[in-house]
């Protein structure tokens, strides 16, 4: 199809700008938004298959009913809560603070050149275990990871919730189990249809949040997260940027000092700083965001390492002692014809060991230079004795003639 006359021809060999990249994000972006809305709709019908088709219709004592409902109900809405929390206060955001820096006194991670990390896409510092998010566009203090299941980012700000919507979740998981393994001898041969989906569904979840709780239990107690174990597993270490007493070094972390975590506080410390007070454990109540600060005790790990091999570098640095008389040293002998074969002379008390035979050679020949000059002095002096009267007294020699000429005897510098 050939173009009107008033369109410009596209160029040949331009590609569209809808590029192949650009769509398949969008198709990811696509697929993170449906996805929360699909795990609404298999909670909706495991709850609905338990509670009506398991609880009301064959959990026939009227007490156990309404335990089961009470303890469901109670577990469904701290759930709802928690995953509103989730999405409603969102992984929080850098401090505006952080687009101007002063000169920090406390370690900090760092470039391999010992500079503060810098987010090109946010235009400011990066604090201590923030990262960009693609996701929300901006920088997230201690980012978690992207939850896909609730299409959020997870990050300091939410980590409460997310964990608090795990454990009540999990909880729920096992409540479904425990009533219908009771319940089986009267659930199978009537509502088979209904208690095998419900079955296979809450065995995935329990499964999947057990393991989910597990590491995030271990993340919460050793203060890390989880792109942070991540980097660890791939043996991506940080630098960091120490004080010392004779100023800031720039030093690369190691598999060891990365044992439990750079900003590991202690396991009730390491809590608290997420979780709050134990009183606010199970609630729903933001906790104000920390600056993360640096464990003392790899600090000083740190610091001592350094000490040590800097006192190793200067004790190698350090001249050698000098030889003994009997010792020998390798000299090399420059001739055409030696090929810098080495010599072993030996050292003298009253040589030093530094002496080179250039040094030597230009001693030897200025002090024959001052003995032809000092003869030839004499030798003019005995013949010419009008000239030059000495001083018994002093034994100097006194030039009686002006006109007498003595360049000839004056050594060549």
């Amino acid at each position: 199809m050939e173009d009107g006359p008033g369109e410009p021809a596209e160029p040949a060999g331009l590609e569209p700008l809808q590029s192949p990249r650009c769509s398949k994000a969008k198709r990811q972006k696509i697929v993170d938004r449906i996805i929360p809305f699909v795990v609404l709709g298999i909670n909706g019908y495991i709850l609905y298959g338990f509670s009506y088709e398991v609880v009301w219709k064959w959990v026939h004592p009227k007490g156990v009913r309404i335990a089961v409902y009470t303890i469901l109900g109670v577990l469904n809405l701290m759930m709802l809560v928690s995953w509103a929390a989730v999405q409603l206060w969102g992984p929080s955001v850098v401090d505006e603070k952080y687009k101007r820096i002063d000169s920090p006194h406390e370690p900090f991670v760092c470039d391999e050149d010992g500079y503060t990390l810098w987010c090109s896409q946010c235009q400011h510092f990066k604090p201590a275990r923030a990262r960009h998010s693609s996701a929300e566009g901006v920088c997230v203090p201690v980012m978690d990871h992207y939850c896909i299941w609730l299409g959020r980012v997870i990050g300091q700000g939410n980590l409460k919730f997310f964990l608090q919507f795990v454990v009540y979740s999990w909880f729920t998981m096992i409540l479904i189990l425990v009533v219908q393994f009771r319940y089986q001898h009267r659930l199978l041969p009537h509502i088979a249809a209904q208690a095998i989906p419900i079955y296979v569904l809450c065995g995935f979840w329990f499964l999947f949040l057990t393991m989910l709780l597990i590491q995030h239990t271990y993340f919460l107690l050793t203060c890390q997260s989880t792109l942070e174990h991540m980097d660890r597993n791939k043996s991506r270490y940080p630098y960091f940027n120490i004080p010392f007493r004779d100023g800031r070094q720039v030093i690369k972390a190691t598999k060891s000092d990365m044992v439990p975590g750079p900003y590991s506080l202690g396991i009730g410390r390491n809590i608290t700083r997420v979780m709050g007070p134990w009183y606010t454990w199970l609630l729903p109540i933001r906790e104000p965001i920390e600056e993360p600060e640096f464990n003392r005790r790899l600090l000083g790990k740190l610091q001592a390492r350094h000490e040590a091999f800097m006192e190793k570098e200067l004790a190698s640095s350090t001249p050698p002692a000098p030889a003994s008389p009997s010792s020998t040293h390798a000299v090399t002998q420059f001739t055409p014809d030696s090929k810098n074969t080495p010599l072993h002379l030996p050292v003298l008390d009253d040589e030093p060991s530094t002496t080179s035979f250039a040094t030597a050679e230009n001693s030897l020949t200025r002090e024959s230079e001052f003995e032809s000059a000092l003869s030839a002095f004499e030798s003019v002096f005995e013949s010419a004795p009008s000239t030059f009267e000495r001083d018994p007294a002093s034994h100097d020699i006194t030039p009686v003639a002006s006109n007498a000429s003595l360049s000839t005897i004056v050594p060549n510098n």
